[in-house]
């Protein structure tokens, strides 16, 4: 049975030093992983919410019916089609629709 000298000992210490850095890389890696895929899945909310309210004044427009959309411009653009750019927070979303009966917002 082989007794471990200090030598052998010295080699075990580094091999843990070398594992438990590997492990805090990875860890800290992750955890910023984690920090940017929740920012971009609020970024991602927060665009589609502005989409969702352009499609609303767009069915308010096309039922000839005052835009209640807060940030919401319309713009006839002729041929009975309508642009609608909603603004916040700088964000921009914009979207094209047919009008209404009465062909402008």
């Amino acid at each position: 049975m082989r007794h471990p000298t200090p030598r052998s000992s010295g080699w075990a210490l580094l091999d843990a030093i070398i594992g438990l850095t590997a492990i805090a890389v990875i860890v800290t890696g992750l955890i910023i992983a984690s920090g940017q895929q929740r920012r971009a899945a609020q970024s991602m909310a927060e665009q589609r919410q502005l989409v969702r309210d352009a499609e609303l004044a767009a069915t308010q427009i096309q039922m000839d019916r005052e835009v209640t959309v807060e940030g919401v411009a319309a713009e006839s653009i002729g041929d009975g089609w309508v642009r609608l750019t909603v603004e916040r927070d700088g964000r921009t979303a914009e979207l094209f629709a047919p009008a209404g009966e009465g062909g402008a917002p």
